[in-house]
């Protein structure tokens, strides 16, 4: 942590509870901290606290089944997301957790789920409350009122599409929640009222309609450039860190780094010997002031 502390301008402390959290989700050390560096990339080019964007971080690993070395692509994806949708980093580690965990439980991609929050909240749609609005239609999907079948066997059965495989958590976890959508929509003929008669729920309507009415294009074009980072083509985690390290105030945050890394190395070399100083010191003095104490007068002549 000290080293990755005088390589960056994040601070000490967030380096630390960064490095807490990480480790929590069961990764070694040497994991933790290749971890830990793609969060503090990502955190400090866009002004983000290390500590919690690292907790994401791990969070998302450990919940979609992907090992450390695939740390960077999954920052990647969050950097971009929240780059893409209208919000900061900062709000879209703070909402995603309910959307990102759920759909990671039913076998649905990150890709997936990021590029829905990023496309609902380029639609106006608070971060927090994408995040509901996604966990919303997922549920209705996966375990669809009778009445919503009946209507999805209706539909399939005279458009063609299937529909019926789509709202089961296999057809989900198999096609995606993008593909999903995209069924929605032709079945429905893009029609918003027909939409919210399949997903029916305020909140996973709204999500639905959105994903699957006027938000449709940009939902595709955002899921293929989460894609492209998920895949390694783009990195926008390093472009954005490699463009901060040229300022002044990431130059002046890594100044500051190395001048507490410094305290603290003098301080542990020097501390062992202090203390062995001061077992050796305490008895003297202890001695002199029982002596005093026993001897006020005198003591008070000599001083």
């Amino acid at each position: 942590i000290l080293k990755l502390a005088t390589e960056s301008n994040a601070p000490l402390s967030q380096l630390a509870d960064g490095f807490m959290h990480i480790t929590n989700y069961g990764f070694s050390a040497k994991d933790a901290v290749n971890i830990l560096q793609q969060a503090m990339m990502s955190a400090t080019s866009t002004g983000g606290d290390t500590g919690k964007v690292a907790e994401t971080l791990a969070n998302v690993l450990h919940e979609f089944g992907m090992n450390a070395s695939q740390a960077g692509a999954g920052m990647d994806v969050l950097h971009l997301a929240a780059a893409q949708g209208n919000m900061t980093l900062e709000q879209f580690v703070t909402a995603s957790g309910k959307s990102l965990a759920m759909a990671a439980n039913l076998g649905v991609p990150l890709t997936d789920v990021a590029a829905a929050m990023s496309a609902l909240t380029r639609h106006g749609i608070g971060a927090a409350q994408a995040s509901t609005m996604i966990a919303g239609a997922l549920v209705k999907i996966i375990n669809p009122a009778l009445s919503t079948s009946k209507l999805v066997a209706q539909l399939s059965a005279q458009t063609g599409i299937n529909l019926v495989y789509d709202f089961s958590q296999a057809g989900l976890a198999s096609k995606g929640l993008a593909a999903v959508l995209a069924d929605v929509g032709k079945a429905s003929q893009m029609s918003g009222e027909n939409i919210f008669k399949l997903i029916p729920a305020t909140r996973g309507g709204l999500a639905a309609m959105i994903l699957a009415g006027n938000g449709t294009t940009d939902y595709k074009s955002i899921l293929l450039s989460l894609n492209d980072a998920m895949a390694g083509k783009v990195h926008p985690t390093l472009d954005a860190y490699t463009r901060m390290q040229s300022t002044t105030a990431y130059q002046m945050g890594q100044l500051s780094n190395e001048v507490q890394v410094l305290g603290i190395t003098i301080g542990s070399v020097l501390l062992p010997p202090l203390t062995d100083l001061l077992k050796d010191i305490l008895p003297v003095v202890a001695a002199i002031e029982s002596w005093a104490n026993a001897n006020p007068a005198l003591f008070s002549d000599l001083v």
